[in-house]
């Protein structure tokens, strides 16, 4: 990735973190593209999305925003859930998910700026 889609990568994110009310952290290593797409679809639903994003661009987007509060926990291969409304309903829908399928971990939180 060069530098120009970086940047704009980084800007675009920026804004969705400065808009999303709740984001949690998840781990996603050995799951597969369908169950990925079902975990979207399942997000989706409920006004929320999944970001797999580097961590160094996340910590950059993270700046100025609520979840610099993050920044300790951007370590591990990361997929961001970012709900832009009701924060229960994506959160529901994520716990369910990570139920049935241990694969997905979720790590932690934030919610309007608190960690979780």
């Amino acid at each position: 990735m060069d530098r120009k889609t970086k940047e704009q990568v980084v800007s675009e994110l920026q804004e969705k973190l400065k808009q999303a009310k709740l984001g949690v952290l998840t781990t996603f290593n050995a799951m597969n593209v369908e169950k990925m797409e079902a975990l979207r679809n399942a997000l989706r639903k409920n006004d929320a999305e999944l970001k797999v994003v580097k961590n160094t661009l996340l910590g950059i987007a993270s700046r100025e925003t609520g979840f610099a509060v993050l920044s300790d926990h951007f370590k591990w291969p990361v997929a961001v859930v970012l709900s832009y409304k009701d924060p229960v309903a994506p959160s529901k829908a994520l716990i369910e998910f990570a139920k049935k399928n241990p694969e997905l971990e979720i790590k932690v939180g934030v919610l309007d700026g608190k960690l979780l």
